[in-house]
């Protein structure tokens, strides 16, 4: 028999140490958004003007130094909340996965490589230094910048690797995924086992469309430019669509093929029914026309209905920033 007292003291400990599980997933993001925040303003009190503040209105430069806090915050943030919920959710596919390709995956969820990650930062914060070309241009000029400045350039440098890091991470998990999903064990009437495959992805729509809604601070001065979200759409809305179909794939196929087997024997079946037995015939038909309508995604309707939530979240955003737009155009 278990001993009550030693179960108890398990629970106590588990549940002891939520806070501190809870706590230093919190702890990074943070202290990240504390240091870029006191960086930025102490960038602005002791500037002594600059290009960013002869070219931007003083709401746009602080909308967009926001921007800078929030997005790099946001991204550290989504990166350990899917370090942790993504093995969390594979381990409730042990009954259908194979061991080894399922442990593997979740070893790659927990811990980005560090190839990958040199590399992408890297190549991250050089794009995102092309972002601000014309205060590069007066830096290679004039030789130096000032602090508001260079605090702009070194904020979208940082935004841009951060992302390409979170993005290029999630897009070699999602192959992996495609390739677990293809040697699950799929029973056709139980595609419900296979619903975390789904939840998978539409946490990946939840983390592009989260990233995309931040952009109209850039708008804070109530004027909508283009350039400010352009490379936000060319990036985000593929990378959305992307991260939520390339995952299901494998696991598509699966569903596709069982179903395909399925039916076949059920139409070799149906040969050895006699004709006259008609009560036979119309449940056979039945049966064999359920099995034809059974889904090929490891979706449901209310894990749809969430996955649109998601993907409206950013254009909503921008539906409210341009109607706060109107609304001081009209008050001003």
């Amino acid at each position: 028999m278990n001993d009550p007292g030693r179960s108890n003291q398990r629970n106590t400990d588990r549940v002891a140490n939520l806070p501190d599980a809870s706590l230093r997933q919190l702890l990074q993001p943070i202290l990240l958004a504390l240091v870029l925040s006191g960086l930025f303003v102490l960038s602005f009190l002791v500037n002594e003007g600059g290009r960013a503040i002869d070219n931007m209105d003083r709401r746009q430069l602080i909308g967009t130094c926001l921007l800078f806090v929030l997005l790099p915050t946001y991204f550290v943030a989504v990166l350990r909340f899917q370090q942790r919920r993504g093995p969390e959710l594979l381990a409730t596919l042990q009954a259908v996965a194979p061991g080894k390709p399922l442990a593997t995956l979740q070893e790659r969820y927990r811990r980005v490589p560090s190839v990958l990650a040199g590399a992408t930062l890297v190549i991250g914060a050089c794009f995102g230094l092309t972002q601000n070309y014309y205060l590069v241009s007066y830096l290679r000029a004039s030789g130096s910048l000032s602090s508001i400045d260079l605090a702009i350039m070194l904020g979208n440098a940082l935004v841009w690797a951060l992302a390409t890091l979170v993005l290029c991470w999630k897009l070699d998990i999602s192959f992996r995924l495609r390739r677990l999903g293809a040697q699950l064990d799929v029973d056709p009437y139980r595609l419900q086992t296979l619903r975390p495959m789904g939840h998978l992805a539409t946490l990946d729509v939840l983390m592009v469309a989260g990233a995309l809604a931040f952009m109209p601070l850039q708008a804070l001065d109530a004027e909508f430019r283009i350039e400010n979200f352009q490379w936000g759409l060319i990036i985000g809305v593929p990378a959305a669509v992307l991260f939520f179909f390339l995952p299901m794939l494998g696991v598509r196929q699966r569903i596709r093929a069982c179903k395909a087997a399925r039916i076949a024997e059920l139409e070799a079946l149906e040969t050895a029914i006699p004709r006259d037995e008609v009560t036979r015939l119309e449940l056979h038909w039945a049966h064999l026309e359920r099995v034809q309508g059974l889904s090929d995604w490891p979706l449901d309707v209310p894990l749809v209905a969430r996955t649109i939530g998601y993907a409206i979240l950013a254009p909503m955003a921008w539906v409210a920033a341009a109607l706060v737009e109107q609304a001081l155009d009209q008050w001003t």
